[in-house]
């Protein structure tokens, strides 16, 4: 029997609060008295902003490109200066997409219908340049839904709306909790809907480009000026056809256009070209081999896209402070390459090392972190009845997952760590979807950086957001709380003291019995890795 949605939503958001309930005291851990990250000497919320300011600004940070090497070549900098830590890299190649020099994603497309020039939000990366001149060819409008074949989009260029087909109510995504800050009630029988919900560009792009399109244009459901120059996908994959995106009004002039058979000239100038980026991982010794890892990327488009890495240095600058004494286990930070270009990402190459070596390399625990202390934006009605919504900062923090493998341990330390530095808005979970019992691990996915870890059965814990703001730099800097951001870094903090109490061999068991799952015969999760040309 098909239950209604409505009803569907309240069971899974009743099922969601007897999870959430049920396990506070009873999946932790019981934690003894542990030492914490002392707020006192800890970096302030202004100089997490100056780091991230020095990190997240002046655009488009493509992994290889002229600005990301040298955004590479300052985390280099702050971490020679650190006392005691051991600095090593990684370099690999990869093929680079960007706009011309001196261009913003915005710049790097453009439309012309009838002649007339039709304003877009930004170019689809690493679509096809088409040269200054652009193509041609008549519109068709395919509804969500509708495949791209050669049938119907040979030739043309093809309008498409943006499709959420990913978008979960609060209460699903409370599910696979064990527990959360408890100011979610309000919104249990919402939708969380964001751009990161809408995953059917790549299949588009993909398809478009097997159809024999003469190009893509996908049209949000708001107006382009929240999304202009924004990124995405970041799967790294030379697309067939070239792309842009435009807002709700540009996309409505579209679909009229193509109803009456009108052509389009699209654009999209960018340079593409064979590079090389750096993975650094940086290690400061502790009484024991074993190893702690945080980890985070360098690339990124936005202050959200990536501002981990001013948390990760606020701790390594205070851990480096602290005598020996006071560091049990090794501590590792690695600060990666090509999250903006999934096809040749840093973290995946690192963690097939880690989880390959895991028996013999002393990692105990890995620490993700991504998109840190964001303010939630929620779509609103446009004024007038207006097609599509308006953007708007709610006032609240955006929520965070905190997923946390099968490591009772690990469960305790977080959630001592959240209600400790008062954190809003976060959801300690078991992963970001519900469990597939058919695979190993049973939850497939931690959202980010986390899954590479946890897939491949790293004991892992890792936080993360994923707002309206992640990919779109014209937020800028006010996407970020940082007194959030500063009290979510230390927690992470907190997280390395009260585990110190494990032994390794109890932080890992439920790995370990994945694994011998694994080795018995049950099928191994594998992310998909995405290919650098398309087919």
């Amino acid at each position: 029997m098909s239950l209604p949605h409505s009803l569907r939503w309240t069971i899974c958001a009743a099922i969601a609060l007897v999870c959430a309930s049920a396990v506070r005291g009873i999946l932790a851990a019981p934690q003894p008295q542990a030492l914490t990250i002392d707020a006192s000497k800890f970096a302030s919320a202004a100089e997490l902003e100056r780091d991230v300011d020095a990190i997240c600004s002046g655009g488009l940070r493509m992994p290889g490109g002229k600005l990301h090497k040298q955004k590479v070549a300052w985390f280099e900098g702050q971490l020679k200066a650190i006392p005691g830590v051991t600095l090593s890299s990684h370099e690999y190649g990869l093929t680079s997409w960007e706009p011309l020099e001196g261009q913003t994603l915005e710049q790097a497309g453009g439309l012309r219908v009838d002649g007339a020039s039709l304003d877009i939000a930004s170019a689809i990366a690493y679509s096809k340049p088409t040269g200054a001149k652009g193509v041609t060819a008549p519109l068709v409008f395919l509804p969500s839904g509708t495949p791209i074949t050669a049938d119907n989009a040979a030739g043309k260029v093809v309008v498409r709306d943006i499709d959420y087909s990913n978008v979960l109510p609060y209460g699903v995504v409370l599910v696979p909790s064990y527990s959360n800050t408890g100011d979610f009630t309000s919104v249990l029988l919402k939708s969380y809907k964001r751009p990161a919900t809408a995953p059917q560009l790549l299949a588009d792009m993909l398809a478009a480009g097997t159809a024999g399109a003469a190009g893509v244009v996908t049209a949000y459901d708001v107006p382009r000026s929240y999304m202009r120059s924004a990124f995405t996908p970041h799967d790294g994959t030379m697309y067939r056809v070239p792309g842009v995106f435009v807002g709700v009004d540009e996309g409505a002039t579209l679909k009229a256009a193509a109803r009456r058979g009108a052509s389009a000239t699209l654009r999209v100038e960018a340079q593409v070209y064979r590079t090389t980026t750096r993975n650094l991982y940086a290690t400061l010794p502790g009484q024991s081999p074993e190893t702690v890892v945080y980890v985070t990327h360098t690339d990124g488009v936005s202050y959200v896209q990536e501002n981990g890495g001013a948390a990760l240095l606020a701790l390594l600058r205070y851990f480096a402070a602290l005598p020996l004494s006071q560091r049990g286990r090794t501590l590792q930070f690695a600060f990666n390459s090509g999250h903006l270009h999934l096809s040749r990402e840093g973290t995946d190459f690192f963690s097939r090392t880690v989880a390959d070596g895991l028996a013999s390399n002393n990692v105990t625990l890995v620490v993700p972190v991504e998109h840190m202390a964001t303010r939630e934006v929620e779509q609103v009605a446009r004024a007038g009845g207006q097609p599509g919504s308006e953007l708007r900062y709610t006032g609240k923090g955006e929520a965070m997952l905190w997923c946390v493998g099968p490591m009772r341990a690990v469960v305790g330390a977080v959630q001592a760590a959240v209600a400790r530095r008062r954190l809003d808005r976060t959801i300690v979970t078991r992963g970001a979807g519900l469990p597939n019992p058919a695979v190993v691990p049973m939850y497939t996915s931690f959202a980010g950086l986390g899954s590479y870890f946890h897939t491949r059965l790293v004991p892992t814990t890792a936080l993360i957001s994923g707002p309206w703001t992640l990919w779109a730099p014209s937020w800028g800097k006010g996407a970020v709380d940082f007194a959030r951001m500063r009290a979510q870094t230390l927690a992470l903090g907190d997280v390395y003291f009260g585990v110190a109490g494990a032994a390794k061999a109890d932080i890992d068991a439920g790995y370990a019995a994945y694994r011998r799952q694994r080795d018995a015969g049950t099928p191994q999760f594998e992310l998909f890795v995405p290919p650098e040309s398309a087919p």
